[in-house]
């Protein structure tokens, strides 16, 4: 069975695996700004929300989850309606860091220099180890 390992967590390799790690080597930028926010949410404590048209195409769960996996799942990240990101980044009750669905930063804390090459090293190991023959 192939695997790809990010950290502690497997995930098999099928064909819908496939096509996800194929849109996730395009989207690598984006990625790797989910992954290093998200770290850096863990670290300081505080919530990373994450802002994404209702139009959009769908694939960004993909993104999302793979940062999940590599950052180790926890409860510092939520994705809303980029509609409402203002009126939910104005309602939680700890700090909080804006991204839009592309990775971009919109408010908040910034994501550090050295967390984001973290980010960066992180994200080229695991796709530079991914085995799907």
């Amino acid at each position: 069975m192939n695997t790809i390992s990010t950290g502690d967590h497997y995930l098999k390799a099928d064909s819908s695996l496939a096509q996800d790690i194929e849109l996730i080597e395009k989207n690598q930028e984006t990625l790797k700004q989910f992954t290093g926010h998200l770290l850096q949410a863990i670290e300081k404590d505080y919530l990373l929300i994450i802002a994404t048209p209702l139009t959009e195409d769908g694939n960004l769960h993909i993104l999302i989850s793979f940062a999940c996996a590599i950052a180790g799942y926890n409860t510092n990240l939520i994705v809303v309606p980029e509609n409402q990101a203002g009126q939910t980044l104005g309602s939680v009750q700890k700090s909080a860091t804006l991204l839009d669905y592309k990775g971009q930063h919109k408010a908040g804390e910034k994501l550090c220099e050295d967390i984001s090459h973290y980010a960066d090293a992180i994200v080229e190991q695991v796709l530079a180890t991914t085995d799907l023959q």
